[in-house]
């Protein structure tokens, strides 16, 4: 199975969390990563370009920081452009069939993303127009992996090496929501 790995980390650069994920992968058969933020700091995103490689993925995977409840600016961006110019567009059906899933890190832990907990809402809430998006275009939508807590790592390393454990891990499942 080939995954496409949109990574939307708008300073990957200066990234402990998004960055040692994308590094404990590196070499692994039948992965993609496109810098989505690198490869398009003007915003100009190559949509024909873009469409071509998620044609050719079985998956396709969106990784961000989730940054105030929302991805980043650039993934929406491609999505505005990459995803409306599949629905459309003269392919439709383009990514109609494949998995989609997100993997996202928060600063807050766990137990803040909940109905009781300060956020107000579950991850999954935060995150249903990315999901629903994809469903919309007919992906088969897969569990959402989070790193959670990310603002403790300094103080706590196991953090990381649970979030890198678990990122290889569901990389290599397919879980999807019913």
């Amino acid at each position: 199975m080939k995954t496409l790995i949109l990574l939307g980390h708008p300073n990957i650069e200066q990234s402990v969390v998004n960055k040692a994920l994308i590094a404990s992968i590196e070499g692994q058969k039948d992965i993609e990563v496109r810098n989505i933020a690198k490869l398009y700091p003007d915003f100009n995103i190559d949509a024909l370009k873009e469409r071509e490689l998620l044609g050719k993925a079985d998956r396709i995977v969106m990784q961000f920081p989730v940054y105030w409840f929302n991805m980043p600016t650039i993934l929406k961006q491609y999505m505005d452009s990459v995803f409306t110019g599949i629905l459309f567009g003269e392919t439709p059906k383009l990514v109609a069939g494949k998995k989609f899933k997100l993997m996202v890190s928060t600063g807050s832990p766990k137990s803040k993303y909940t109905k009781d907990g300060r956020n107000g809402f579950d991850l999954e809430d935060y995150l249903l127009p990315e999901r629903h998006s994809a469903a919309y275009l007919g992906m088969e939508v897969e569990e959402t992996y989070c790193v959670y807590d990310t603002m403790n790592i300094a103080n706590d390393a196991s953090i990381l090496e649970k979030g890198i454990k678990g990122y290889k891990e569901a990389l290599n499942s397919y879980p999807t929501f019913s």
